[in-house]
């Protein structure tokens, strides 16, 4: 995450935290903890925050890894093996543009 020092989000994460701390429960003072102010606040404009998708930052769906390093059962598969590692060869298997002007997300 990157927000400019005085983002307004910032000080909702932190009344968050210190109005909901729970450490006995794995994971609910970090990823939950944005996760519930960003499904909260984050569509309001005042916030004007940016959600890019999961391909942005794994452009090849983890599970899918295996299938790389093992022989192809079926010609589908070996197509999409080939294909696959082409693409990463090439650069073209990249996540999302993070440039502010893409619009699409």
């Amino acid at each position: 995450m990157v927000f400019d020092p005085y983002h307004p989000l910032k000080r909702e994460f932190l009344r968050e935290y210190s109005t909901t701390f729970d450490g006995n429960r794995w994971g609910y003072n970090s990823p939950y903890l944005v996760t519930r102010v960003i499904k909260r606040l984050g569509h309001k404009p005042e916030y004007n925050l940016t959600i890019f998708p999961l391909d942005a930052f794994y452009p090849l769906n983890w599970l899918d890894i295996p299938r790389l390093f093992k022989k192809p059962n079926t010609t589908g598969e070996a197509t999409w093996v080939e294909k696959t590692v082409q693409d990463m060869n090439k650069g073209s298997l990249h996540g999302a543009s993070l440039d502010k002007s893409d619009k699409k997300y």
